[in-house]
């Protein structure tokens, strides 16, 4: 992992990504990793990442219960949430909205922090946050820098069987130097991850942006690697372009093996589900 990521690091300052050419080299050669089945055990992960917009529908309505039947219907063991509210305002009727969700699905949480209206007080916070139906085994919840609104990302540990995987789910900045910086963090933060690692969230940017193709170059793009990258996840207003801006990508110990872009008025964004299979080699590390 440390020797992937100080790649995408130097990815990221050289600025000088030739990715279509390394997306591929590295998805055919994480293809023959996880196609590989003399003994192995195969743990299947079924993964979701969210943008709820803190209940707020695309018509505008705040409706939680509708965002739980989305999440519900989904029925993923682990999901990524972006824009949660705790207790921020009346637009979510001051509602602790990560509370409500882990209590309606019967999940494990946490919080991380973007914003913060009352330090030292349990509400006013908005942020990411990670719902999981495992035992969450360590916290990982970072503040990201950049001169727009606060980010954040909130990093989990959970244990699948017996193999210990890496969640994390973030909310990138608007202006591209923000997201520049944002990465650069997030990279760092992976650095420390020990194991397989998935990446979720809400990059505000397409595919092609430099600071997705930083991520797509060494980790897999499940929407790439199952055909179905050209399917949009935001709802615009002003366009009925439906551009990709929401993600799911996996560490190379994963096979991917559906993807589902729900169709939902929830939100201004859909959510991705992703099926996936965590391939362990039986006697090996």
């Amino acid at each position: 992992m440390k020797k992937r990521v100080l790649g995408m690091l130097a990815c990221l300052t050289l600025l000088a990504l030739n990715v279509p050419a390394a997306m591929a080299e590295t998805a055919a050669s994480a293809g023959d990793l996880v196609g590989e089945t003399a003994g192995e055990r195969v743990i299947p992960l079924r993964v979701m990442t969210y943008n709820i917009r803190f209940g707020k529908g695309w018509d505008e309505q705040w409706d939680l219960k509708r965002t739980v039947s989305v999440i519900r219907t989904a029925n993923p063991d682990i999901i990524g949430l972006q824009e949660v509210d705790r207790e921020w305002s009346s637009r979510s009727e001051f509602t602790d909205v990560v509370t409500e969700l882990a209590y309606e699905l019967g999940m494990f949480y946490t919080f991380s922090t973007a914003m913060d209206k009352a330090p030292g007080f349990p509400g006013g916070k908005f942020g990411n946050a990670v719902l999981s139906r495992y035992p969450i085994l360590e916290v990982v919840n970072r503040g990201l820098p950049g001169a727009g609104m606060g980010r954040s990302i909130a990093g989990v540990k959970i244990l699948l069987e017996d193999v210990p995987v890496n969640f994390f789910t973030t909310h990138l900045g608007l202006s591209v130097e923000d997201r520049r910086l944002q990465m650069a963090k997030i990279l760092q933060l992976l650095e420390e991850a020990a194991g397989p690692v998935i990446i979720t969230g809400d990059w505000n940017a397409t595919a092609d942006a430099e600071e997705v193709q930083a991520i797509a170059e060494w980790f897999l793009d499940v929407q790439a690697v199952v055909g179905k990258e050209h399917l949009g996840t935001f709802l615009s207003k002003n366009s009925l372009e439906r551009p990709r801006i929401d993600y799911i990508f996996v560490s190379p110990e994963f096979g991917v093996d559906k993807v589902e872009i729900i169709e939902t008025m929830a939100s201004d964004h859909l959510p991705v589900v992703a099926d996936l299979t965590l391939r362990v080699t039986e006697g090996g590390d």
